[in-house]
């Protein structure tokens, strides 16, 4: 299989990749936040270069800090959905390595200073003496792991919509599939912390 380049201004060549010439203007580009700023094509590779090395990041540090939230969680229901969310986010960190060496985009690791604050909070709680039942400790693991995954969807929903504004549709299906599993562990995280929740109010 050949593997399209991103060349030197900012665009894949052949068919189904990214398009257009870095100059001129085909309309406003997406920030970070989701939101529309004026600039040239140019300008929106970067930033889609931007966002997809910062998903990587992102995706980096979950996978070395779920497998640490499996260990301590206190229910085996918990630990389980946080041994899937490790594999998943092995999964979907692949694809990214992919999308990197396939874009040509460096392999230096990007800051999300936003992430690493949210996972300062998950780490207080994996080391700290934790005053509560052992429902509490879960809930809390379990809110805290949702608000980092709520970081990576909103990251994955604005990569996603640069890639279509770009048209590389090939990245999009591969970004997609990593959201939808995203959604997916979100939707566990969450029927989960509402159990531990009802729990810690019983006892």
């Amino acid at each position: 299989m050949t593997h399209e380049a991103y060349n030197g201004n900012g665009k894949l060549n052949g068919s189904g990749s990214l398009s257009g010439n870095s100059h001129g203007n085909d309309g406003p580009s997406v920030n970070g936040n989701g939101h529309r700023n004026g600039g040239s094509p140019a300008d929106l590779r970067r930033l889609y270069a931007e966002q997809l090395l910062g998903i990587r990041a992102a995706e980096h540090r979950s996978a070395l800090t779920f497998p640490d939230m499996a260990i301590v969680a206190a229910d085996e229901d918990v630990a389980a959905v946080f041994r899937a969310a490790a594999s998943d986010t092995e999964i979907q960190l692949a694809r990214l390595d992919q999308l990197v060496q396939v874009l040509e985009l460096p392999t230096n690791e990007a800051a999300v200073p936003e992430l690493d604050g949210i996972l300062a909070d998950i780490h207080s709680v994996l080391v700290d003496d934790f005053e509560g039942t052992t429902s509490d400790f879960d809930a809390a693991l379990l809110r805290s792991a949702r608000e980092a995954l709520r970081y990576q969807i909103a990251s994955y929903e604005t990569a996603c919509a640069t890639a279509r504004r770009l048209g590389d549709y090939r990245s999009l299906d591969v970004l997609l599939q990593s959201l939808d599993e995203e959604l997916t562990t979100d939707s566990s995280f969450s029927r989960l912390m509402s159990r531990h929740s009802r729990l810690a109010r019983t006892i």
